[in-house]
């Protein structure tokens, strides 16, 4: 059997209202555009409380002089360039934090899932909406105490029902952590994400760290491919594009922390 083209999945996206859009979509459509010039783009939005870009670019779809369409299709966003970079689709999704201020995304849902919950309900209120949920890396986050909520997650969770994601913010360089080559073990699959900061000049990351989706069988819209992820073990996964090197992302925690 033929094996379909490949997706580029951001798995943890951003876009800010601090953010230029176009930026942004330029960054979406234009990254790895060496070594991927025609894969289709499908950025995985994480939305924290009080942002909803998804909702209000679904209600107003981009039809602009800016380069780029927007339109609702199939449950996502489809968006094209005019100047013929490859297909982009932007699929809806929330960030949440957790009692234990553990992150989890809850990847191509619209509905709101409430923060400050414990984490194994926050993880199954994000499985009971049919979400993909993400247990997501950030720097501190997996140590010491917290370490231990990590542990109790994956414990109540098999990787038929939670994937584990990697960020832009473990620096190049710095080993796979524990937790994440243990569950890498276990059978957990892994998602890459750019996981923009909340600031001026972060949308440029959107798209610089990403998994590469492919597969045999029949043809998958990105909202379906997204949705039976874990379960397909048809689909093979490797990552491409970069994480940050310490420097800079030294540079991005502290900014953001001002």
């Amino acid at each position: 059997m033929q094996r379909n083209p490949a997706f580029l999945v951001d798995g943890h996206a951003h876009i800010y209202p601090s953010f230029s859009l176009h930026m942004a979509l330029q960054a979406a459509t234009n990254a790895l555009h060496d070594s991927h010039p025609n894969t289709p783009r499908v950025i995985c939005l994480a939305e924290p409380a009080g942002c909803n870009v998804f909702e209000q670019l679904s209600r107003f779809p981009h039809l602009g002089d800016d380069g780029f369409m927007i339109r609702v299709d199939d449950g996502c966003l489809r968006v094209e360039s005019v100047n013929s970079s490859p297909l982009c689709y932007l699929l809806p999704g929330r960030q949440v934090v957790t009692a234990e201020n553990i992150e989890v995304l809850a990847l191509n849902v619209k509905d709101d899932i409430p923060s400050g919950l414990p984490a194994v309900d926050t993880v199954k209120r994000a499985v009971d909406r049919g979400a993909l949920p993400v247990l997501a890396w950030s720097p501190g986050k997996w140590f010491f105490e917290r370490k231990a909520v990590i542990e109790r997650v994956l414990e109540t969770f098999g990787p038929k029902e939670i994937a584990i994601g990697d960020t832009t913010l473990r620096p190049v360089g710095w080993s796979t952590p524990q937790l994440m080559r243990s569950a890498l073990d276990a059978g957990y699959r892994v998602l890459c994400g750019s996981d923009p900061l909340p600031f001026p000049g972060e949308e440029c990351r959107l798209g610089s760290y990403m998994t590469e989706l492919c597969w045999d069988g029949p043809k998958l819209q990105p909202s379906e491919l997204i949705s039976g992820f874990l379960k397909n073990k048809q689909i093979d996964t490797r990552s491409v594009g970069s994480r940050g090197n310490i420097g800079s992302v030294a540079s991005r925690i502290v900014r953001n922390a001002f």
